[in-house]
């Protein structure tokens, strides 16, 4: 519970009460560097409700006790409470995420009712995620796990609703140029079950983006606790996938379809598993040729 009656309840109201102390309204002043942190905070929802106050504190360039002090001075008991108002945000947002997504596609800003301006407008959008993505990937990034699933002992990948058709896509086709991959508690047997198998031999592959699925979460959270290496595939370097990630691309999933475009996510997952292959070379030709020869045995292409 907050302690004062003038402290913001949500996001909205905290904008409200950025506003009013800028302009002198408020009952509370700040000083200027004060200000600009708060601004940061409330800029960055995704940020402030996922990072440790240590780690806001270095992206800030800030000491811990000030945004303590910040807090307090806003009428909060410290920081911790300040912070329950971004994640109450974050938690609501995913609640809704796909509702409000139609209801900006039914109800636009300008008239786009055409079948082709509809339909144009999403591929331009997916244009832009993958001129994004081009633009600003680390090569280094690429590199690293590309070596880290050639050399696990084991690879398993995880990732529910909208992600689970990405992450099965990405199992199969890793599992045509090596052995041991599978999704992440496939048996039936549960993630526990099947996170006990892993150890620090082994890689977790993770795709989440907003709103993140709970489980996936907690299960890229565990396997880090116990020193499994985890590829995260996320669409904010704040989010807690990307916090619990040895390595983690961040995907630009923005667009006006309903749900997350996921044009960008497929091209990174192809480029990974074309750059595995090169690194597996004879290794990569030889598993091909044994799955190849039982399809030929099986009679399963036509």
């Amino acid at each position: 519970m907050v302690t004062s009656q003038t402290t913001a309840h949500d996001l909205r109201s905290l904008k409200e009460l950025l506003s009013k102390i800028r302009s002198g309204t408020s009952t509370i002043t700040l000083g200027t560097r004060a200000f600009n942190v708060l601004a940061r905070l409330i800029d960055e929802p995704q940020m402030t409700a996922v990072s440790s106050i240590t780690d806001l504190a270095r992206i800030l360039e800030v000491n811990a006790s000030t945004l303590t002090r910040l807090a307090k001075r806003l009428g909060y008991r410290g920081f911790n409470e300040l912070q329950s108002v971004f994640r109450r945000h974050i938690v609501d947002s995913g609640a809704s995420y796909y509702s409000r997504q139609v209801d900006q596609l039914i109800h636009p800003a300008a008239d786009t009712d055409h079948a082709l301006d509809v339909f144009n407008q999403v591929v331009e959008d997916e244009l832009e995620n993958l001129r994004k993505l081009r633009n600003g990937i680390d090569v280094s990034l690429l590199s690293e796990a590309a070596m880290l699933l050639k050399n696990a002992r084991k690879v398993r990948v995880h990732g529910l609703r909208q992600f689970y058709s990405l992450a099965n896509f990405f199992t199969y086709g890793l599992g045509l140029i090596r052995d041991r991959v599978s999704g992440l508690g496939d048996a039936g047997h549960g993630v526990a079950h099947a996170l006990s198998q892993l150890n620090e031999q082994d890689c977790l592959v993770v795709l989440g983006c907003t709103p993140y699925t709970r489980a996936t979460i907690l299960a890229c959270e565990v396997a880090h606790d116990m020193g499994i290496p985890v590829i995260a595939l996320t669409d904010s370097s704040a989010s807690l996938l990307a916090a619990n990630a040895d390595c983690c691309f961040v995907i630009p999933s923005t667009g006006r379809f309903y749900a997350n475009s996921t044009a960008a996510w497929a091209a990174l997952l192809e480029g990974l598993l074309t750059l595995v292959a090169k690194e597996l070379g004879e290794e990569a030709i030889k598993t091909l040729k044994t799955r190849e020869a039982l399809i030929e045995r099986l009679g399963i292409s036509i």
